[in-house]
Parts: structure tokens; C-alpha cells; sequence
């Protein structure tokens, strides 16, 4: 399963957030990768993308970001499979939905 965790770093907490994201990425928990964490502008300052098993795995991983940041998280799928499965049940069959 795919994440994508939006995050605010809390007041007076940058230089704890930064260690952190560094230190997760490094070592995630197991069962947990990180594919990219970048730094964004605008409403949050970063934004992490992951994959985990589960989402208790993923929590393991989040919940860590807790204490340095407000903390959003996303479920995703690949583009690929998301529009293979719109195009089967909408843009095609339209005429049966409810």
C-alpha cells in the first residue's frame, strides 16, 4: 500500500523534524520503505511518499512524526490501476450506475 503523509512542522520544532526525517528514512520500521521526502511550499512544509504492507505498518512509521509535526496521511494507489478501474465502472458503463 501507498502513503502520501503531508506534515507542518510544529513551532520550534525544525531542527527536531529534520533529524528525525532523516533518521526514519535511514532506518524505516520493517515493512515500511521510504520512497521520497521532500520539502514544499505552502500549507505544509513537507510531504513523505511510502509504501508499508498495512496501514498498522504505516502507523508505525507516522505516528513517530507525531511529536515534531501535524500530520495528514493519504492512502494511494498507481495512476495505472486507479484509472484501469474508473474506466471499467464509469467512463465505460456509465449508463449503470445507480
Amino acid at each position: 500500500m501507498f502513503f502520501v503523509s503531508l506534515m507542518k512542522i510544529l513551532p520550534g520544532k525544525q531542527e527536531e523534524a529534520i533529524k528525525g526525517c532523516e533518521k526514519l528514512k535511514e532506518n524505516p520500521p520493517e515493512g515500511v520503505k521510504v520512497h521520497q521526502l521532500f520539502f514544499v511550499f505552502g500549507k505544509y512544509d513537507l510531504v513523505m511518499v511510502a509504501e508499508a504492507d498495512d496501514e498498522a505498518k504505516y502507523l508505525e512509521l507516522a505516528g513517530r512524526f507525531l511529536v515534531n509535526t501535524a500530520i495528514e496521511t493519504l492512502t494511494a494507489i498507481p495512476f495505472e490501476k486507479g484509472a484501469k478501474i474508473l474506466k471499467e465502472i464509469y467512463w465505460y458503463k456509465k449508463d449503470e450506475l445507480i
